[in-house]
């Protein structure tokens, strides 16, 4: 069995001495799309089946199938960028907050991606509360505390993205120690 690829016009070309080796190769071929490639295409199987009559004579059966590719778009993981890892500090007891400014974006720029949530945890080891977070003055979010020392953001992707640049951490009364937080942005796919 042999194969030939034009990319130019998108055909590959297999050619064996009989049908079942053919089928073979088909039957192992696969399409690898584009990155955030999620354009439905069209496949054609051409071909021709060969062949002797009974009498001597050739035959030659030219075939077409057509296969309509859906392709089911997978939405990809978004991109958070803390940046530094250590932050300004504040004293514990303080009323004040420390800027924690995060960027977190869509990888799909072609607007079919949206956030689902953005889940924002945050923990010291410490024995007093727990840490406090704000978003500043951000509008046009969701903002549920899931638990304990966790609080999940939904709204549009503008929103969400101007309110992790906002954020801002206080500790807890009475505890000293250092704050972790954990940022986890998930996305949806549209198409």
């Amino acid at each position: 069995v042999s194969t030939t690829t034009d990319f130019a016009t998108g055909t590959v070309t297999v050619s064996g001495n009989s049908s079942a080796d053919v089928l073979a190769v088909l039957a192992s071929l696969e399409v690898t799309l584009a990155d955030d490639d999620d354009t439905n295409f069209a496949l054609v199987v051409s071909g021709a089946v060969t062949g002797t009559r009974a009498g001597g004579a050739s035959v030659n059966v030219p075939f077409s199938l057509p296969y309509a590719v859906t392709v089911q778009a997978v939405a990809d993981t978004p991109i958070v960028d803390v940046g530094a890892t250590n932050k300004t500090t504040v004293e514990e007891n303080s009323p004040n907050f420390a800027t924690y400014p995060v960027i977190v974006r869509l990888n799909d720029t072609d607007g079919s991606e949206t956030y689902e949530s953005i889940v924002i945890a945050f923990s010291t080891s410490g024995s007093g509360t727990l840490p406090d977070i704000e978003f500043g003055s951000a509008t046009g979010i969701t903002r549920v505390d899931s638990s304990p020392g966790q609080v999940t953001l939904t709204g549009t992707p503008s929103a969400l993205e101007a309110a992790l640049l906002a954020l801002e951490v206080r500790p807890g009364a009475n505890n000293g120690e250092d704050i972790t937080v954990t940022v986890t942005a998930t996305s949806v796919e549209s198409n």
